[in-house]
């Protein structure tokens, strides 16, 4: 059943391609995904059998949305980054 419906819809497809005329320079596609950024932990040195290890990380991490797009002749635009910001409360005037 799936490749009967995969079938039309690429048969639908091409005939809209083919009926406006368009290129594969001008079918984009695009996907996000999250990243976490975090500190990773460097190197520690410390006394063999030490009970407790200091280690220089960062408790916090931020999710960041990256957006990639590429087109049908194969061309990329450069990755749209979307990082958290911060918005300003607007208070209501009374």
């Amino acid at each position: 059943m799936l490749n009967k419906n995969v079938h039309s819809y690429f048969d639908a497809l091409e005939r809209i391609v083919a009926d406006r005329g368009v290129t594969n320079a001008e079918i984009w596609k695009c996907d996000e995904t999250g990243w976490y950024f975090e500190n990773a932990l460097c190197c520690v040195v410390t006394v063999r059998g030490a009970k407790s290890v200091v280690g220089k990380t960062s408790q916090i991490s931020s999710k960041q949305t990256i957006m990639a797009c590429v087109n049908g002749s194969g061309s990329s635009m450069p990755p749209l980054i979307i990082t958290k910001g911060k918005t300003p409360q607007v208070r209501p005037c009374v």
